[in-house]
């Protein structure tokens, strides 16, 4: 019997190596994947052949079958065969010869045991991409259970799987300068690790100031550890078949690490250590402490302590290092799921360079370095799971705090923050964020970004910190959220009680403890003046947008959840430009439901109300596709199925949120939008659909709106040239510049090393803008901009030129960009447009933009 199932495909770079396992019986077989759904990745392929006989019932094996078990789970990674015994072997062996020699070069038999081997393997998927190294996993499997009863001497155990470093003399090198600010951080050692990853070379590394050994470009933990700060240098080598150009590569995206242009919002007298925490007495006879500014604001309240809840002190039972290795994969995976969801809220919240920490942690989860020494201590030291992780993130952290640096020092909170979140998958005490129940300001030792990223503005006025810095994650985040917060002072030293009123100002450092009734009187009226300064910003934005000559200019938000919703309400949001439909189908087992749909569409509309809410598709391809679509592993999944596409190739599915659409527009202005449209045939498809759809609540008298105003995203070249033909049958056209500029530069927007290609104000990107705009135009139809550019304080200005209806962007942003629109005149605008359209480059537009915002009195940063 042959039986294949592939656990929810989500799309790679490389397919995973693929599993067979052969076996004499079927039962046992299907036991085996029973266990091996416990530790296999999501996206595992793995088949099984086994029995003989009507129904397979009766023991044996066909060689013909595993042949086929073969095929159904091949890639170009290779496939890995496990076999119980005898003659299963045998079968194995003869169908190797049923195959073609390109693919027999792929396929290994692996003498490991059955059982074991097969759940050694299947964790070891998605960290190896070697199938020879994973068939060395498997037949080491009966180590643990042999060590443990006594069949194995502690120096037969398997070492530390060790690093090798490059000879003296091998393959290429270049020698570069850090010139970013912060050096080799995370998010520049991520890029770096992400671009090496796409060649076929070894990289190594070495901080030539610090006489380091070379580390492999395949661990984050070992790359911080370096220690390489701004102005030192790094020595490169590579070895493979493309060092040259990995190094190419690499040169190119060192200089400025992918990191765009936007100025790091970091105060303006930052203090060191030393200066921070001094007590001193002010005229007004107010006890005064001299904190290090983090986030800007004045806050005064009453002190709310928090403490880290303690971790489980109880040595849970120790099982085989096997069964531990399998424990910890779990943790991993919802540790990775958790990371994803916050990084998906946050980027919505604060954009994607604020939300990047979270997408750095998922890279930690990943780190071979750590794993490997989290195996060591598992296989040597007969530790549990939690024992093992915890060890091993505790010994890089402690080297990271260190680092001469203090900015590595603060990367230390950064890894202790997703350890603990591991950790708590694998038993100990959840640490559950702050939650006040009247407005205070927090006191904490630290902050993770995990937990500021759940932290209630409303409630939260301000927060202290014994750690902390300027340029932490946490402090990133908080700056975003609107909380004030100051560190470097330990409150808990300080005879404090919950209660004891404090107050705090962010942008300078002071903090007061206890403030005589003269002092808070000051404070809140200071602290109120900020807030109205603020709420003005806020308030005003709740304003029409209009240009300084009076026209009228569309500003909407680009929400992807009910909390990003309210938050666009209240930033003057004038509608949803792109509500992303994808968060109600990820991270669950089964599609939502149509009624679920109406409720949630609802719920956004009256929000936003009497605002429009145009709501796009699911758009989700192979690099971020649900569980239950199984999408297919695609070499290139930005060019595949992804999109409208998926829809269509999924009707019942697709016809659920159409229904669901026409049904929630009837009590509220929703409109429809289209993702990554390429053809008109496409478009046709979908207006079978809709008429589908129409019909069968028709038939049911079902209220629902039809014909509902249909819009498509404009987000590939096609689309550009066949917006003439499009606009005679949509309503209106979204620009969607993150992917047209990807598209149009054949540059994946992910790839570090291209993202001197990834920004949407070169002119190549302005043209299309500009020829889709004025296509619309002649048809009397509407064009926004959704893409992040919208957002961008130097593009406001040149798309006013341009003369789109409407800018969608992120929520956090929309005051801002009102308060700018309402310095542009239109007619200087345009004039900037068309001089921008002459420009070479996107460097070029930006000097441009940058000079006509300083003329009118504002600032691009």
């Amino acid at each position: 019997m042959v039986w294949s199932e592939r656990f929810g495909a989500k799309g790679r770079k490389q397919a995973l190596i693929g599993l067979v396992l052969v076996s004499h019986s079927r039962w046992l077989a299907e036991g085996l994947m029973q266990l091996i759904r416990q530790v296999a990745p999501a996206e595992a392929a793995i088949a099984y052949a086994a029995g003989v006989g009507a129904d397979h019932q009766e023991i044996g094996t066909d060689a013909l079958e595993i042949a086929q078990a073969i095929r159904a789970v091949f890639s170009d990674s290779g496939v890995l065969v496990l076999m119980d015994l005898g003659s299963a072997v045998l079968s194995a062996e003869l169908a190797l010869d049923l195959l073609s020699e390109d693919e027999r070069q792929k396929v290994r038999l692996c003498p490991a045991p059955l059982v074991e081997g097969a759940l050694a393997a299947a964790a070891q998927l998605t960290l190896s991409e070697d199938l020879d190294q994973i068939c060395q996993e498997a037949q080491q499997a009966l180590t643990p259970k042999q060590s443990h009863l006594g069949f194995l001497s502690p120096s037969a155990l398997p070492s530390q799987p060790s690093v090798p470093e490059p000879t003296q003399d091998a393959g290429l090198s270049i020698i570069v300068r850090l010139e970013n600010p912060h050096g080799l951080h995370a998010r520049p050692a991520t890029q770096l690790i992400q671009t090496a990853a796409r060649y076929d070379a070894q990289v190594w590394v070495t901080n030539l100031e610090r006489h380091t050994p070379p580390v492999e470009a395949v661990s984050l933990n070992a790359l911080l550890a370096l220690g390489a700060t701004q102005g030192q240098r790094l020595q490169i080598t590579a070895r493979g078949k493309q060092a040259a150009e990995v190094l190419s590569a690499l040169q190119a995206l060192i200089p400025r690490w992918g990191e765009s242009a936007v100025r790091e919002e970091t105060p303006s007298r930052p203090l060191t250590d030393r200066e921070a925490g001094s007590l001193r007495q002010a005229d007004a006879g107010e006890n005064l402490l001299q904190a290090i500014p983090i986030a800007e604001g004045i806050a005064v309240a009453p002190l709310v302590f928090f403490g880290v809840a303690p971790e489980e002190t109880i040595s849970p039972t120790v099982l085989s290092p096997t069964e531990e290795w399998q424990r910890l994969q779990t943790a991993l995976q919802k540790a990775e799921r958790v990371l994803q969801a916050r990084y998906e809220r946050l980027k919505g919240q604060l954009g994607e360079e604020k939300a990047a920490i979270f997408q750095a942690q998922q890279l930690f989860l990943r780190d071979p370095h750590l794993l490997d020494r989290v195996r060591q201590l598992l296989l040597e030291s007969n530790l549990s799971a939690f024992q093992g992780w915890k060890q091993a993130c505790e010994e890089i952290a402690n080297s990271l705090k260190a680092a001469e640096d203090a900015y590595l020092r603060q990367r230390a909170l950064d890894i202790l923050d997703v350890s603990r979140l591991v950790l708590s998958n694998l038993g100990s005490n959840q640490v559950e964020p702050p939650q006040l129940s009247e407005a205070g300001i927090l006191a904490a030792e630290e902050l993770t970004p995990n937990q500021v990223a759940e932290l209630d503005p409303q409630k939260v006025r301000g927060v202290i910190l014994v750690g902390g810095g300027a340029t932490s994650h946490s402090a990133i985040l908080l700056r975003g959220l609107g909380i004030p917060a100051v560190g470097g002072v330990n409150v808990f030293a300080l005879g404090l009680s919950d209660g004891d009123w404090v107050g705090i100002d962010g942008a300078t450092g002071l903090v007061w403890l206890k403030p005589n009734p003269a002092v808070r009187a000051n404070l809140e009226a200071k602290a109120q003046k900020w807030k109205t300064v603020r709420q003005e910003l806020l308030q005003h934005a709740q304003q029409p947008a209009r240009t300084k000559d009076g026209v009228r200019l569309v500003m909407a938000a680009n929400v992807g959840s009910l909390i990003e919703a309210r938050l666009a309400a209240q930033s003057g949001a004038e509608g949803i430009g792109v509500l992303r439909t994808e968060f109600l189908y990820q991270n669950r087992s089964t599609p939502p439901s149509e009624s679920e749909q109406i409720q949630v569409y609802c719920q956004l509309a009256e929000v936003l109300k009497p605002h429009t809410v145009v709501v796009r598709t699911l758009d989700v391809g192979g690099d971020k596709s649900p569980a239950y679509l199984s999408l297919p592993t695609e070499a290139n999944p930005y060019l595949g199925l992804r999109g409208l596409r998926v829809s269509l190739c999924y009707p019942e599915l697709f016809l659920t949120q159409i229904r669901a659409i026409l049904r929630a527009a009837e009590r509220y202005p929703i409109h429809l939008l289209l993702p990554m449209i390429a053809t008109l045939e496409e478009l046709e498809q979908v207006q079978q659909l809709l008429l589908q759809a129409h019909e069968t609540l028709s038939k049911m008298d079902v209220p629902h709106r039809y014909p509902i105003p249909i819009g498509i995203m404009i987000e590939t070249p096609a689309a550009v040239l066949l917006a003439p033909q499009f606009a005679e049958q949509v309503e209106f056209f979204s620009v969607g510049t993150n992917d047209l500029t990807q598209y149009t530069f054949a540059a994946e927007r992910g790839n570090p090393a291209l993202s001197a290609y990834n920004d949407a104000l070169h002119p190549a990107i302005l043209r299309q803008i500009q020829d889709v705009i004025e296509t619309a135009h002649q048809q009397g139809k509407r064009v926004t901009v959704c893409g992040e550019v919208a957002g961008e304080a130097e593009a406001l200005p040149v798309l006013v030129g341009l003369e789109a209806d409407e800018l969608s962007m992120n929520p956090h942003v929309l005051p801002k960009q009102k308060a700018i629109l309402e310095k542009v005149d239109r007619r200087a605008a345009r004039f900037l447009a068309q001089q921008a359209l002459g420009c070479k480059n996107a460097a070029q537009v930006r000097q441009l933009a940058h000079h006509f915002l300083e003329e009118i009195g504002m600032e691009s940063g």
